[in-house]
């Protein structure tokens, strides 16, 4: 794969800049991946390169955990006796931490595991911590 860039032009003399006749191709490689496989590519090295393995993971478990806390809280919840707009409610928490992307109850959802692992069960700081920075990180990938 060959490039061309205004330091190899200006090597050879030519102008150092791209001026208004110079194109856009003169400085992308001609065998550019594609869509597929530039994603592919971005997955890979993220993976690799991004967190170290422990930290993936912890946040995987942070995740799990956090979902399974959910499904329990809706099952107790759908079991009471609640009113039209409270099952709407519960509707909607119940889909918080689904695997699309975040909704209008994510946040209170994580609150509530939040308040679960470190103040029902005592953990400390570290724990809400890298919850916190678990589904963020998660959120932000989607």
């Amino acid at each position: 794969m060959t490039r061309t860039t205004a330091s190899s032009k200006q090597k050879k003399g030519g102008k150092g800049s791209r001026g208004a006749g110079a194109s856009a191709s003169a400085i992308l490689p001609t065998d550019q991946p594609s869509l597929q496989e530039l994603v592919d590519i971005r997955a890979t090295n993220e993976e690799m390169y991004g967190q170290p393995e422990r930290t993936r993971n912890t946040y995987k478990g942070y995740i799990k955990n956090g979902k399974e806390f959910l499904a329990r809280l809706i099952e107790k919840r759908q079991r009471e006796d609640i009113t039209a707009e409270d099952k709407l409610e519960t509707d909607g928490l119940e889909k918080a931490f689904d695997d699309n992307k975040p909704n209008r109850y994510s946040a209170t959802a994580l609150d509530l595991f939040l308040t679960q692992k470190c103040l029902s069960e005592g953990n400390g700081l570290s724990t809400a911590h890298g919850i916190q920075a678990a589904w963020a990180s998660r959120w932000d990938k989607m």
